[in-house]
């Protein structure tokens, strides 16, 4: 087994069924193993459109898409959906081939530094320069991906390593633990009575959801905790389809191309519980009128993205 087998082995272990994709040179051997598999492969027509497809295919089923591309052009012209699924939090799993390992840096034909090309939209890349971590790269990249805040995660193969020798392949099984990525998904104790005690004051709650209830299957659960205490919803684009669009307790989307009574009932509510959304300008140009005379709840699984853009009373991850 070479390398790219055993990428197509990879793949097979995460269940991956299709890839969307252009061959070249430095992907060839990739793409000449993965005619042995029952992975369907899609051939578009410009590798921009790859990784807008794989994009939208993760958005339709929650689990990571895949493209890969060859070296150089093929791999800078992903850029633009990269970086698409980067700011809407998409997993997705870039594969690029790239030069011989050898001649990197040397300037050859099509050769391009993808990994320090897209280092500030990608959760994660990795350069594999030995075939025996094909493995261990691949379950990394996939779980980093799908976890915590989702994202692009981008493997750079060599053509070389592509079609070394692997020796006595195993993917790895269990749970990945990783020393500088541990996300926190379980919301703290102490924030949440907090949240609870101005629930049982509050007036006029409502709830913004954004993408991130999409992201992490959440909307069954917010669509149940907005029923049992009457709390109207808004959603920002991102979070269109948490709420079905006739709910009698949905009020639209905000924003500059949502609804005026959406917009006006987040300004004038006393609560304001955003769940999974940025506060970008899309959705809340004028982040002061989200903070006056009201109680914030900012609720996200970054906490990065926490305050960013508009203080919260109470910041809960």
């Amino acid at each position: 087994m070479n390398g790219a087998d055993a990428i197509i082995k990879c793949l097979e272990a995460e269940e991956v069924k299709i890839v969307f994709g252009y061959p070249g040179v430095a992907i060839c051997p990739f793409y000449n193993s993965i005619l042995s598999s029952d992975i369907r492969t899609v051939l578009i027509r410009t590798e921009q459109n790859a990784a807008h497809a794989a994009s939208g295919m993760a958005r339709i089923t929650g689990r990571p898409g895949v493209c890969a591309v060859t070296s150089g052009p093929g791999a800078t012209n992903v850029i633009t959906g990269v970086a698409t699924a980067f700011a809407d939090s998409i997993p997705m799993i870039i594969i690029t081939g790239q030069v011989n390992s050898e001649l990197l840096g040397s300037d050859v034909f099509q050769e391009a530094d993808i990994t320090g090309a897209v280092e500030s939209f990608v959760k994660y890349s990795y350069l594999v320069k030995n075939v025996n971590d094909i493995p261990r790269v691949f379950k990394e990249a996939f779980h980093i991906a799908n976890t915590g805040r989702k994202g692009p995660v981008l493997i750079d193969i060599p053509i070389d390593v592509q079609n070394a020798v692997i020796k006595n392949f195993k993917y790895p099984e269990g749970e990945v633990n990783l020393r500088t990525y541990k996300p926190t998904v379980k919301g703290h104790a102490v924030q949440i009575k907090k949240v609870i005690k101005e629930l049982e004051k509050a007036k006029r709650p409502i709830i913004c959801a954004g993408g991130g209830v999409l992201l992490s299957e959440a909307e069954g659960e917010l669509r149940a905790f907005s029923e049992k205490y009457r709390i109207p919803v808004v959603s920002t684009m991102m979070g269109l389809g948490v709420m079905p669009t006739k709910h009698p307790m949905y009020f639209g989307m905000v924003g500059n191309n949502g609804k005026p009574y959406a917009n006006k009932a987040m300004n004038e509510s006393d609560l304001l519980i955003m769940v999974g959304a940025r506060v970008a300008d899309r959705a809340v140009n004028q982040p002061d009128l989200i903070t006056h005379d009201k109680v914030l709840v900012h609720i996200d699984v970054d906490p990065a993205e926490i305050g960013k853009n508009a203080g919260p009373t109470i910041p809960l991850r």
